[in-house]
């Protein structure tokens, strides 16, 4: 598994390719297609705030969202997606951190599924962690924008 090269002010959002992978698990469609309707309704509104001269803070190995927000709403099928992608996506030296991650995981820890501030579950990341978009400044440490600076945050 690679680096993440992720800045969502250039990136056009592409549907996540697990044709194989659907043949197997039909279910699958559904998430990568609700995935992409998401990530391609949150590109239109970041490219308006853009338009409006509006600085993106997110970009590549920020993660400071990944370490202030504790608590993340789940739907059941993001959560097998989740599953299915840890058990048949990730390997190696990545799982085996992942797992102990997992197992050592408390409350008030940052998300398990952060690996050396990046996402290793990006492709599956959750429908509110791909709605969670800062404009003009990137997050202080253990700053929730949307308490502090609301008018920063995308709002869906």
């Amino acid at each position: 598994m690679g680096k993440l090269n992720f800045n969502l002010a250039y990136r056009k959002p592409e549907k996540l390719s697990f044709d194989d992978d659907i043949r197997i698990h039909p279910w699958l469609i559904y998430l990568v297609e609700a995935y992409f309707i998401i990530d391609k309704g949150v590109s239109v509104a970041i490219g308006a705030e853009l338009k409006k001269k509006r600085i993106l803070a997110c970009k590549n190995k920020c993660s400071n969202c990944c370490k202030t927000h504790k608590d993340i709403p789940v739907y059941p099928l993001e959560l097998v997606g989740i599953s299915w992608y840890v058990v048949e996506k990730i390997s190696g030296e990545k799982r085996g951190l992942l797992k102990k991650q997992l197992m050592d995981y408390e409350k008030d820890k940052p998300c398990p599924f952060l690996i050396d501030d990046s996402c290793i579950i990006h492709p599956m990341r959750p429908i509110a962690c791909r709605q969670f978009i800062v404009f003009n400044k990137p997050c202080g440490v253990n700053e929730d924008p949307y308490y502090t600076r609301k008018q920063d945050v995308l709002i869906p």
